[in-house]
């Protein structure tokens, strides 16, 4: 999987992990909960591993790696207690710039 934002381009591996992407700037933070995760543009690469984040401004390399707090990871995570399903799978249809669709699919193992 791999996650683009404006900004940076976020290789998953197998992980839990929150993308976040300011509207305006497209300045993008990317916080690791459980594996690892690649994030990356043209000015540099930084590997993520669980209990890390980092952030990437527009026009610059993603940021050294930095631990989470375990507060500052359950107060970002906290939402996703709330999301229930009882279904294995979620697809969702996009269409990208080029007016191309795509089909997002995430399968739930927990």
């Amino acid at each position: 999987v791999t996650v683009v934002t404006p900004v940076a381009i976020v290789g998953v591996r197998g992980t839990i992990f929150d993308t976040t992407v300011d509207g305006d700037t497209g300045d993008t933070g990317v916080y690791v909960y459980e594996g690892a995760v690649t994030v990356g543009n043209e000015f540099g690469t930084v590997d993520v591993n669980a209990g890390q984040k980092t952030n990437i401004g527009s026009g610059e390399a993603p940021n050294k790696p930095e631990k989470v707090s375990t507060d500052e990871a359950q107060k970002r995570s906290s939402w996703q207690e709330a999301v229930k399903t009882d279904k294995k799978d979620i697809v969702i249809k996009i269409k990208t710039e080029a007016g191309e669709e795509k089909l997002l699919r995430f399968r739930f193992t927990k």
